[in-house]
């Protein structure tokens, strides 16, 4: 209102309204147009209206939307399994869109926010096995099959070791260690690994029972582990 009374009572252009406003010419104008069709004063206040649209052209049929919520409260699934089962009633429609509907409607589980892991400090290496970074190498293979290398190195000496699996559990990893520790001819004191499945406090309960502790690099924090995965690259 203040534009328009700017404009209709200090004799202002809409060219100076605008530019002292910070708004374009066109926006005046419609304000201008708003205060004469709705017979507003000069101090009434006029509130900005959104501009999404209520409706689009794509938008999904208001029957599917019912279907979908239907399915998840009746399966209790997930939107993978509900948009198989739609498109077995002949109903075309993206998993996405699916995901997207049940999000809205609040159908999904809220996923549990993980504490930040908060490894005990960095040792200082000053010995051999004072820190030992272990890892697996992933390869897959022309028809989509896994085998795994498991890689070791000992950061004070930078003695490094492989060797071949074509699993990967807690059980192998252990194996991977004392195999490790025979072939360096010296004790670990510390590993330190990334936070696979292979890694999981089952291994660590292992570790623990020979006398070896157990350190956890960051999440997405690969520099952590810098040593072995230098060695990775080499192999």
């Amino acid at each position: 209102m203040r534009a328009r009374n700017d404009v209709f009572w200090k004799r202002l252009t809409v060219s100076q309204a605008s530019n002292r406003y910070g708004v374009h010419r066109t926006t005046i104008w419609r304000w201008i147009k708003k205060v004469k069709d709705l017979n507003l004063n000069g101090n009434t206040f006029i509130w900005t209206l959104p501009s999404t649209p209520k409706h689009h052209p794509n938008e999904t049929k208001p029957e599917i939307v019912e279907r979908i919520i239907k399915l998840r409260l009746e399966l209790k699934r997930c939107s993978p399994i509900i948009h198989a089962q739609l498109k077995r009633e002949g109903i075309t429609i993206g998993l996405s869109t699916v995901s997207k509907i049940l999000r809205k409607y609040k159908l999904t589980r809220t996923k549990k926010q993980l504490k930040d892991y908060k490894p005990f400090p960095r040792p200082i290496v000053d010995t051999l096995g004072s820190l030992v970074e272990i890892d697996t190498i992933h390869i897959v293979r022309n028809d989509y099959s896994r085998v795994y290398i498991y890689t070791v190195i000992d950061v004070y000496s930078r003695l490094a070791y492989a060797c071949f699996s074509r699993y990967l559990s807690n059980k192998i990893s252990f194996k991977v260690v004392k195999n490790a520790q025979k072939y360096f001819g010296f004790r670990f004191k510390i590993i330190q690994t990334d936070n696979g499945a292979e890694f999981s406090p089952v291994f660590e309960y292992k570790l623990n029972k020979i006398g070896i502790k157990l350190r956890h690099s960051r999440v997405s924090k690969p520099n952590d582990n810098a040593h072995i995965e230098r060695f990775n690259r080499t192999i």
